[in-house]
């Protein structure tokens, strides 16, 4: 089975992906393959797809290096016709996405927990503000063009019931010890104090 998770930075995507690994030690994971910045490399859409079994986490507006001429639009109907599941999640407060973001933009700490301080500048906020408000509106005309559901990240990580309906829509298994380990929602990244939460 092949699987495409499309979404946002600071979705607890990353964390997802790390459960599905763990989880599914049969399947082949890949998180950002298109980031040409990506940690795990930047790799062509033949070879991911290439995988008989494989989940894919992928930012909206990442393109494959062989297939970067193409518009998004016949980007993702290549997507459609080779994966057999594609996942849409977002977050629906983008005051608290883009916080985030530029968080990380700025301290360089992606994965860790943090307490968030209001010294980030004016301009960085409205730089990132502006950029993901566009590219959710991209986003979002596909979801409604291919009448998939959109997951959020405040609904999947409220409650264990709807992060397991999430993790059925990803075609994956469940594992007790893994979803406490990294998708708990006790985990996440943003505290509120010295003693807290790392999603």
């Amino acid at each position: 089975m092949k699987v495409l998770l499309v979404c946002f930075p600071r979705t607890g995507s990353t964390s997802i992906s790390t459960y599905y690994k763990h989880a599914n030690p049969n399947i082949k994971i890949f998180s950002e393959p298109f980031n040409f910045n990506g940690l795990e490399g930047y790799f062509p859409y033949k070879k991911v797809i290439s995988y008989e079994n494989v989940f894919v986490k992928h930012m909206y507006q990442q393109t494959p290096p062989d297939l970067k001429d193409l518009s998004y639009k016949e980007l993702y109907d290549i997507f459609y016709k080779s994966f057999d599941k594609v996942a849409f999640l977002d977050r629906r407060n983008i005051n608290e996405q883009v916080e985030s973001l530029s968080n990380a933009l700025v301290t360089n700490v992606w994965h860790s927990k943090y307490i968030y301080n209001n010294t980030i500048s004016s301009t960085t906020l409205t730089d990132q503000l502006n950029n993901i408000t566009y590219w959710k509106g991209e986003f979002y005309k596909l979801a409604e063009e291919k009448n998939a559901k959109v997951f959020y990240y405040e609904d999947i990580y409220s409650s264990k019931e709807n992060m397991l309906e999430f993790l059925s829509e990803i075609g994956s298994e469940y594992n007790e010890e893994y979803y406490n380990t990294y998708l708990d929602n006790s985990n996440k990244y943003r505290v509120y104090s010295k003693i807290n939460s790392i999603i």
